[in-house]
C-alpha cells in the first residue's frame, strides 16, 4: 500500500523549512521530496526489498501468537474469516511487492 502526505521539514538544498512530500510503501519510507526546489531523497529498491523481507519474516514468526490471540478473542469470527484470508493473502503480498518494486 502506498501512502503519502505533505509536511514541513528543513531542506538542506533550500536552507530553510519548506513543504516536503513523504511517501511510504507498505509502511517503509520510500521518498522525501522538497516541494519548493524538487530535491529528493530516494531509498533504493534493494534497500526497500531488504526492509520488506525483514518485516515479512518478523510477521511470519509472530503469526502463531497473533492467531492464538484472535482465536481467544472471537472464535466464530476467526473461523468464518479464515477461508477468505487464506485466499487473499498471496494477492496482498504480491501487491505489496509490486508497490515496492515500482519506480
Amino acid at each position: 500500500m502506498i501512502e503519502s502526505f505533505t509536511t514541513k521539514l528543513f531542506c538542506h538544498s533550500c536552507d530553510k523549512e519548506t513543504a516536503h512530500s513523504v511517501e511510504y510503501v507498505s509502511g517503509i519510507l520510500k521518498r522525501i521530496k522538497c516541494e519548493e526546489c524538487g530535491y529528493s531523497l530516494d531509498i533504493s529498491r534493494e534497500k526497500l526489498l531488504k526492509y520488506y523481507t525483514e518485516e515479512v519474516i518478523s510477521r511470519f514468526v509472530s503469526k502463531p501468537d497473533r492467531l492464538t490471540e484472535e482465536v481467544r478473542k472471537d472464535l466464530s469470527h476467526f473461523i468464518f474469516s479464515l477461508p477468505f484470508r487464506l485466499l487473499s493473502k498471496p494477492y496482498r503480498v504480491a501487491k505489496e511487492l509490486r508497490d515496492i518494486l515500482k519506480k
